[in-house]
């Protein structure tokens, strides 16, 4: 599995997400984007994608890895990239899934919503319409992941992405595709469930086992 992680911090903040996941049977592979952590360069969402590619040829070019056996999780800003990414991505033949926890539907409306959630920003919301480049936009580009099975996750009381992003998704993404909701979880917390970690473990299992 290809683990992307959101936007804040770097790998060591968050890969405790995913350091269950060898114990239940599923290889990890994990990455700072360029200018997180010790990786070089300065953040783009044009250069995590190219990050992402790379991290895929890593992956095809490793004799220990069974090409058809790829499934992709991002959290958060990782969600969003892996939906583009693979709806897009050259190697889309070798990725059997793709999980999105907690992603944004939409980069110009997520950056609404945030400058909405602010009195002081709030008279300004007509800004990201004109300077947030959509060009990555996982909302447009979702319906191109079929057949490749989608499975969204997110908790119902997530404050800094709401869960409505998930159901736009949902909304616009063709089968196979799912979506768990977890009661009383936040921002990227849906994971931490017992039942949503068997949920995707058996979900992982069935397209990439």
């Amino acid at each position: 599995m290809l683990y992307l992680h959101g936007t804040a911090k770097n790998l060591s903040a968050h890969f405790q997400r995913v350091a269950w996941l060898p114990s239940a049977g599923i290889n990890v592979f994990a990455l700072d984007y360029r200018g997180y952590g010790d990786s070089d360069g300065l953040p783009s969402v044009a250069g995590a994608e190219l990050d992402i590619d790379t991290a895929m040829r890593t992956l095809l070019s490793r004799s220990d890895v069974d090409p058809e056996r790829i499934c992709i999780f991002g959290q958060s800003l990782g969600g969003a990239l892996a939906i583009y990414y693979v709806a897009h991505s050259a190697y889309r033949a070798h990725i059997r899934a793709v999980i999105a926890d907690s992603p944004f539907a939409d980069y110009r409306l997520i950056a609404q919503e945030r400058m909405d959630s602010l009195a002081i920003t709030r008279p300004l919301d007509w800004l990201p319409a004109l300077l947030v480049d959509d060009k990555y936009s996982p909302s447009a580009a979702v319906a191109a992941l079929s057949p490749i099975p989608l499975l969204l996750i997110h908790g119902a009381r997530d404050a800094v992405i709401g869960p409505h992003h998930s159901k736009l998704l949902l909304q616009k993404a063709e089968q196979p595709k799912d979506f768990r909701i977890v009661p009383g979880a936040g921002h990227i917390e849906a994971i931490d469930s017992p039942l949503v970690r068997q949920h995707r473990t058996s979900f992982l299992l069935e397209h990439c086992g």
